[in-house]
């Protein structure tokens, strides 16, 4: 039987609790994390990472191009910093599709014509796609870093550098 259960951190989770005859589930005792921490919370802040990079990214081509910067298209290589962000925080798979979601924004600012998913220049274009190459590249090298435990998930974060952090609930800085 599944219970929902409130927690001190006010987040909802399902707990799973024996069933009448005394037999636990499969599973049984384990948190189970709610979709809104699965899947909502991770792509909602990837996203937001991306337009964040995507608005500053603009706003410094605007300048590099006022001030005749000789290549401002080099800008795109700021749209790592998002995906290797996103693979340490909540793992390589999200930040695989990040990096997709990185270089139509780069095509969308960057590269001519503005404001257009359509690149001009074939040479743009294989630029871009070794850009795609180098974030999957770092996305899944950052995945292997971490041992495929990402910041993000519950527990990850607290047996690392030697030392070996409890949970409580009293501790509201983990």
């Amino acid at each position: 039987m599944l219970e929902r259960e409130r927690r001190e951190d006010q987040a909802d989770r399902l707990v799973i609790l024996p069933t009448a005859r005394g037999h636990s589930a499969r599973g049984a005792g384990r948190i189970m994390k709610s979709p809104r921490e699965v899947l909502i919370r991770p792509i909602a802040l990837s996203l937001a990472a991306i337009l964040f990079t995507t608005v500053l990214v603009a706003e410094v081509y605007s300048h590099a191009t006022a001030l005749h910067v000789r290549d401002p298209e080099d800008l795109a290589l700021a749209f790592l910093l998002p995906t290797i962000f996103i693979a340490v925080f909540f793992g390589s798979t999200l930040a695989v599709a990040s990096s997709f979601a990185s270089a139509l924004a780069a095509a969308y600012v960057i590269y001519p014509p503005q404001l257009s998913i359509w690149i001009h220049d074939p040479t743009h274009v294989a630029e871009l796609g070794f850009i795609v190459l180098l974030a999957i590249t770092a996305s899944k090298a950052v995945g292997v870093i971490i041992d495929g435990k990402p910041l993000g998930s519950s527990g990850a974060a607290l047996n690392r550098g030697g030392c070996s952090i409890a949970r409580s609930p009293g501790n509201a800085f983990l």
